[in-house]
């Protein structure tokens, strides 16, 4: 039994996703031995900032305009292609001719230079911009993908799979498809990882394309967008572009239906599951099936090329913990479908970094959970100093009264911790509580000041519009961070 794990786009490639690795090392440890993986996000972004294919899409715009520059009538449509073809042609040559040094620059120590990595940066954009233009009104970049549907309607999604016109990932998928079928054999089984909503598009094009190459294959798809779903009743037609769909946690539901597909038993057994049978959509019963954290293997990257990724050493993600162990914020959506908080030991975490260290040489580590607490900040970095790894690592925490305390600070930059993603969202007490966020304005003032003097860079996310929220509220969070610009890195 052959299984095939799949990262589609779009995403960030400056470093692998967790989704795969995490359950590639799971079935692995469950005796599933023929199985790899691909992260198509980082495949489509060497095609799409190609040289060649960028050519193509500048001599597109060219011919375009010729053809329609004199013309009369032109629909909005039309117009707005119009210019936005002249925007990216004036930017192309020089995108078309950069584009290789570009990608050098990010994967080596010229990543680091402030005008080499912006003038990089730039060439990049002006390469999407090429892309974007040949296939408007899609835009496409590293980290975002929009067409023109509306992906909260099923017939929109459905279309906008199969528009040759609009969708830029059709062919460049088949492509990829056809050549890792041909050089490593056609799977039995493929699972699909969608975690965000850029991803739905390119991940259900890429589902209909396996199946277009193989309909032999059972194409599953899963990951946090599909289970942000799981409420919502599918429209038959979906289950044409794959077979079945697991919700929440992957692991035992995805190992249950390895077993299903070699027995040709049903998929009935199959828990947090939904699927097409006798052409109706069969949902298997919503259960709490949930791996234990502290016997989960150390994630494999196997498979994965961490040199071609945009960054100048590996950066790989790891998660400590599954749920928000806060679980209060009005506004978060994540708790409708994560409805639990558990926590892997800190000790069990500092022996994945030592694995993931010896085997790939990273020194880089990027924690995903939803926050770190205090306690566990803690006995990270008390383990990483005990071992004397040379390493540095960030996550993302809340404002929590302990990271006012500058000693506290201070150790945790000793132990390699670099930066800390903060869920600001607002400065105004009144929102901050509406919010149910827990944090008071002047410790939040008095934790940037610490983590800052640690030597830690603070990364603030915020957000304004929220019910009720005035005018003068929203100015309030602005006001904050200019009051607190010498600790505020980015915002």
């Amino acid at each position: 039994m052959k299984v095939a794990l799949f990262y589609p786009p779009v995403g960030n490639p400056c470093q692998p996703y967790l989704s795969t690795p995490a359950l590639a090392a799971y079935l692995r440890q469950n005796g599933v031995q023929d199985l790899t993986q691909y992260d198509f996000n980082l495949e489509a972004m060497e095609e799409f900032l190609s040289t060649e294919r960028l050519q193509r899409a500048y001599r597109w715009c060219y011919h375009y305009l010729r053809r329609y520059s004199q013309a009369n009538g032109l629909s909005d449509l039309d117009a707005m292609r119009l210019q936005l073809s002249l925007n990216a042609m004036t930017e192309g040559p020089r995108a078309i001719k950069e584009i290789d040094r570009a990608k050098r620059i990010f994967r080596t120590e010229a990543f680091y230079d402030p005008a080499k990595y912006q003038q990089a940066l730039n060439t990049v954009r002006g390469g999407y911009q090429l892309i974007s233009s040949r296939y408007y009104p899609t835009v496409v970049n590293n980290q975002s993908f929009t067409m023109g549907y509306r992906l909260d309607v099923s017939n929109d999604i459905l279309a906008a799979v199969d528009d040759e016109s609009a969708n830029c990932f059709i062919e460049i998928l088949s492509k990829k498809i056809e050549a890792v079928f041909e050089s490593d054999g056609i799977p039995n089984i493929a699972g699909i990882s969608i975690g965000y909503y850029e991803q739905l598009i390119p991940g259900l094009t890429l589902a209909s394309l396996i199946k277009q190459h193989s309909p032999g294959t059972h194409v599953t798809v899963g990951g946090t967008m599909m289970s942000a779903f799981f409420k919502k009743k599918f429209k038959t037609e979906f289950f044409k572009l794959f077979d079945s769909i697991i919700f929440f946690e992957a692991e035992i539901s995805f190992l249950k239906l390895i077993h299903a597909v070699v027995k040709k038993e049903e998929l009935g057994r199959v828990p947090n599951a939904a699927f097409l049978q006798d052409g109706q959509v069969i949902r298997t019963p919503i259960t709490p099936v949930r791996a234990d954290l502290d016997a989960l293997p150390t994630p494999d990257f196997t498979n994965f090329p961490l040199s071609k990724y945009l960054s100048p050493e590996p950066i790989l993600p790891l998660a400590g913990s599954r749920g928000c162990y806060w679980r209060k914020c009005t506004f978060c959506t994540r708790q409708h479908f994560i409805d639990s908080f558990r926590q892997r030991s800190p000790l069990k975490i500092v022996e994945d970094i030592i694995a993931l260290h010896n085997k790939y040489g990273a020194k880089a580590f990027f924690f995903v959970d939803e926050c770190v607490s205090p306690g566990v900040l803690n006995a990270l970095a008390e383990g990483i100093i005990a071992n004397k790894l040379d390493i540095r690592w960030s996550c993302y925490v809340r404002f929590e009264a302990k990271l006012a305390d500058k000693t506290f600070c201070k150790k945790l930059s000793r132990s390699g911790l670099r930066m800390l993603y903060f869920g600001l969202e607002s400065a105004c007490q009144r929102i901050i509580d509406r919010m149910r966020k827990g944090n008071r304005k002047e410790i939040m003032a008095r934790i940037l000041e610490a983590t800052a003097s640690a030597g830690i860079l603070n990364m603030i996310l915020y957000f304004v519009g929220f019910p009720t929220e005035t005018r003068a509220e929203a100015l309030e969070t602005m006001s904050f961070l200019m009051d607190n610009r010498n600790f505020v890195t980015f915002a």
